[in-house]
């Protein structure tokens, strides 16, 4: 087999196990110039090793987005792997891997990946624009950053890297080459770099892979997880408020003595820096029972700085909500399967299979003061953003929000409140419900059997069913796979 065979075979492969993912996986051999005009390449003086990164712009929309290119023209097999003969310390499945985790990012402070390309001479990942650079140049320029513009950056790295880790996964490479600005006023950053990224299976991680000055010292003995991201994000916030690396050496043996002991530079600057900014440092550059990042973010130390962030996040959400030119088809579907979501929910709940059920009753009890089994959508999104930012329940905010911020109705009832907050995507739960609905047992379903459960008249389910689906009917997969990609 030819090593474009083998390219092609495992990206067709991947492309199949993405498919109800928002990134979008090209035709092999499509041409990324059908779709966009490349440009000049944008990766300045710390061009990466095995890529070059270039300015693209749709060519229907106008819009600029970067695009990073592999040139797999070099590759040839060795024991079943795609490998690079001008790239030894790269592999296909590298590349593979950075865009299967980039496909369960969606974050404001992790780069979005949109689609990607594949033609005989490169693999190319069309990415958002970041077009404020990296933090390293903005280091470079400034020397140094001040306490408080450097924790407003840090925590939208340290959010996202909570967000990874909540995915199970980790970044493992994080620098400040690693973190851009997404534009020219600096204030926004978005970590980039995920071709090492590591799903957290099979611990401890055993390969070393990092950029040394950030690598921790479990990462250089060779047994870690994703607390090593925190490492290097405390790393990171020295470099920003210091102007210089904690951790240096002549050669590879002394960076790792000094990153063993964890002794770092402590020059006159750093007793400078107020305490409590030390300690949390300290708290970060641990050698043995460091922290989490769910741990750090409720650290008081950045509580101030972290709530002002998730204003922002708050806000950036309730707009991108709002976007008036939003296709008319996408409202339909999104309108159809949160309805057979809520005949789903339904359901489960009556037969008392939904997780979390009575801590969300309890949610909506100390909201609904006045006990009317209804709210206003305004009144319900601002106790939901306080009641989260609080902490009573980690990562689920953005998505919450995001899902009640395109709710139509102005009144949220209880039972819809709860088909918001409890997530029924999981196969099993929504195959109960299917066989609860086909009552037939054809693996069928249409609207006289949804109309059963009086969410709406029968009627509109077959309206609904029709301009969706262009039939009555929906097999189990169907079922399935409108409400985990569609439904709010």
């Amino acid at each position: 087999m030819e090593a474009f065979d083998l390219i092609t075979e495992r990206y067709n492969l991947l492309k199949r196990d993405l498919s109800q993912s928002s990134l979008k996986l090209n035709q092999p051999e499509v041409s990324i110039k059908r779709s966009y005009k490349v440009g000049k390449r944008i990766d300045g003086k710390n061009r990466a090793l095995f890529s070059q990164v270039r300015m693209c712009t749709h060519r229907q929309s106008g819009v600029k987005k970067a695009v990073k290119s592999y040139n797999i023209q070099d590759a040839y097999i060795s024991a079943n792997e795609v490998c690079f003969e001008f790239k030894p310390a790269l592999t296909l499945s590298q590349v593979l891997n950075e865009i299967k985790a980039l496909s369960k990012f969606k974050h404001y402070n992790i780069v979005t990946c949109e689609e990607v390309f594949l033609d005989e001479r490169y693999l190319h990942l069309v990415f958002e624009l970041c077009e404020g650079g990296e933090l390293y140049d903005y280091i470079n320029e400034e020397g140094k950053l001040g306490l408080k513009e450097a924790l407003s950056l840090l925590v939208q790295a340290l959010d996202a890297t909570k967000f990874m880790h909540a995915k199970n996964y980790c970044h493992r490479a994080l620098c400040i080459e690693n973190i851009m600005f997404l534009d020219s006023k600096r204030t926004k950053v978005k970590l980039i770099g995920f071709s090492g990224a590591r799903e957290l299976v099979d611990l401890p991680i055993t390969e070393k892979y990092g950029n040394p000055l950030y690598m921790a010292p479990e990462v250089y003995s060779g047994s870690y997880n994703e607390k090593c991201d925190i490492w290097s994000l405390g790393v990171i916030l020295f470099t920003m408020l210091m102007g210089f690396q904690p951790f240096e050496g002549s050669n590879v043996t002394e960076l790792t003595k000094n990153i063993n002991s964890a002794k770092y530079k402590k020059f006159s600057s750093w007793k400078k820096l107020e305490k409590p900014a030390r300690d949390f440092i300290k708290l970060m550059l641990k050698k043995e029972n460091r922290t989490s990042a769910s741990s750090l973010i409720e650290n008081p130390f950045i509580g101030e700085h972290y709530r002002k962030h998730q204003d922002v996040v708050f806000k950036q959400i309730i707009e991108s909500s709002k976007n008036p030119e939003e296709e008319e088809s996408l409202n339909e579907k999104v309108n159809l399967a949160s309805n057979l979501k809520l005949v789903a929910f339904k359901i489960l709940l009556e037969k008392n299979s939904l997780p979390y059920q009575r801590e969300i009753e309890r949610i909506w009890e100390v909201f609904d003061t006045e006990k009317q089994g209804q709210l206003e959508k305004s009144n319900l999104e601002s106790k939901l953003y306080k009641y989260f930012n609080e902490g009573t329940i980690s990562d689920q905010v953005s998505s919450v929000l995001r899902k009640l911020s395109t709710f139509k109705k102005e009144v949220v009832f209880k039972e819809e409140f709860m088909s918001i907050m409890i997530d029924i995507s999981e196969e099993t739960q929504l195959s109960l419900a299917f066989n609860e609905i086909d009552t037939d047992m054809d693996n069928s379903i249409d609207a006289s059997d949804l109309a059963n459960y009086q969410t709406q008249s029968l009627e509109d389910w077959e309206t609904q069913l029709i301009s969706v689906q262009g039939t009555e009917f929906l097999s189990r997969k169907e079922f399935c796979q409108l409400i985990c990609s569609f439904a709010i």
